[in-house]
């Protein structure tokens, strides 16, 4: 399944105020799209609509309950759903050693139960789509490879990953016109690096900033300090995805050589032990 004109569907992108959500719904609108941003309630939200041309619903992806009145409000506004972008997303870098329960609920409720929630509620009416239809689903490149400081959102993105893998294969097996894309952003410029000057207070405090000497610390340095795709440029690869229907979208190929020791790694031991049997 693939998408290649956009004029007269219908795109749902959560994360949409601001970020690669945004420049999705920007590209989105200008290809013909009617195009529904969702995220928290509040004035970046309603001045990015009111910027783009477009409509802005407020929704918790976290609380399935909100996702499921999101779904069908979207249904009873537009009629259908065409294409859905699950790419609400935050970020957390911290060291396995300072990492406490809230931070790994807050990185999990948004980045994979997001996910979940909205291909939970959003299904029926994808699957059910005349036309076909298409999810997106927001992962990283740390869906691919992890590092020093990276394990909440890295484990965050594997899920997502490990959800979307099966999402393309269960498609494949009931027949339904549903077309699924990983798409794995490396660095870009975006609101995702403040997320913590954001969090619900239910999660409690943000946690502190860990000394400057501190080895994790430093060997993150290289993530933090990389330059940043420009969001649309991003946005227009997800899309080019779409309409090619491709399973894979990725930014930044040239940090994918992390994966490779890896696959190597997993090789060799795979051909260790078939020697053994």
């Amino acid at each position: 399944m693939k998408i290649e004109d956009f004029n007269g569907r219908v795109a749902v992108i959560t994360g949409g105020a601001a970020g690669i959500g945004r420049a999705l719904a920007q590209e989105l609108k200008t290809l013909g799209a009617s195009v529904a941003i969702v995220d928290l309630p509040g004035d970046t939200l309603d001045a990015t609509a009111d910027e783009l041309g477009v409509d802005a619903l407020a929704c918790d992806v976290s609380d399935a309950a909100a996702v499921d009145a999101l779904a069908q409000a979207v249904v009873d506004r537009y009629g259908k759903v065409d294409l859905l972008f699950n790419n609400a997303g935050v970020g957390l870098q911290q060291s396995l050693y300072r990492i406490n329960p809230n931070d790994w609920n807050w990185v999990f409720d948004v980045n994979f139960r997001g996910v979940v929630h909205g291909i939970r509620s959003f299904l029926p009416h994808l699957s059910t789509n005349p036309e076909g239809a298409y999810v997106v689903n927001t992962a990283s490149l740390f869906s691919l490879y992890t590092g020093p400081g990276m394990a909440a959102y890295a484990a965050s993105k594997y899920a997502v990953l490990a959800v979307t893998e099966t999402l393309a294969k269960e498609v494949s097996v009931t027949g339904d016109r549903i077309g699924v894309t990983a798409f794995c952003p490396g660095p870009i410029d975006t609101t995702i690096y403040g997320s913590l000057g954001r969090r619900d207070p239910r999660y409690g405090a943000a946690p502190p900033a860990s000394d400057p000497g501190d080895p994790v610390r430093k060997a993150l340095a290289p993530i933090t300090g990389a330059q940043r795709m420009p969001a649309l440029e991003a946005a227009r690869i997800a899309i080019a995805a779409v309409k090619a229907g491709r399973f894979w979208a990725i930014t930044h190929p040239e940090y994918t050589d992390a994966v490779e020791p890896e696959h190597a790694a997993l090789r060799a031991e795979i051909d260790r032990q078939r020697t053994r049997l």
